[in-house]
């Protein structure tokens, strides 16, 4: 247990400065630049020297890439599906105006359906009845038009998606298409 000593303003003063002082004299006894030791994922950085907070690494490649830990991705997925796109300068999230409902559906009712997409046009063809649909899709809805055997109808859509990925279709006839 230490004493009480009764704390003045100069004693107070003297123990602030100390402590200052005998660090500092620490730090110099170290000498030379203080740096962190950081690990990336950058085969050419030495161990325990990555550039860490600033290093991204991307998909570049070919005469325009990045270098090794200098991609232009700013910490966060820069891949989409648009060609269009220069190496590492995509579009996240992807800016369509449409949704991605290509491929194949299960529908409530029993029914599989391939949807065939271009742009924000869309169709399918049931091979087993002859039923052919056709449609335009937008970022959160979808309207389709089909004929058959059984007549003509229409119907109005909406889109449910999580992460940019359209996972549900419930159509306002009651028919709920989900991806199987």
């Amino acid at each position: 247990m230490r004493p009480d000593r009764k704390l003045t303003r100069r004693s107070f003063v003297r123990r602030v400065l100390g402590g200052s002082i005998a660090a500092g004299g620490a730090l110099a006894l170290i000498g030379g630049e203080a740096h962190a030791q950081v690990t990336d994922s950058d085969p050419n950085d030495p161990a325990g020297q990555g550039r860490g907070g600033g290093g991204v690494t991307d998909s570049d490649s070919g005469p325009a890439a990045d270098p090794a830990g200098r991609g232009r991705g700013g910490g966060r997925p820069t891949g989409d599906s648009d060609p269009t796109d220069r190496a590492g300068n995509a579009h996240w999230p992807d800016r369509r105006e449409y949704a991605d409902i290509h491929g194949r559906w299960v529908g409530s009712n029993g029914i599989t359906y391939d949807f065939v997409q271009d742009g924000n046009r869309f169709s399918w063809v049931r091979e087993d009845t002859g039923e052919r649909g056709f449609g335009e899709v937008t970022t959160y809805s979808a309207v389709a038009e089909w004929e058959g055997p059984d007549g003509h109808d229409a119907a109005r859509g909406q889109l449910l998606s999580e992460y940019g990925q359209v996972y549900e279709i419930r159509w306002n006839n009651g028919v709920v298409l989900r991806r199987p």
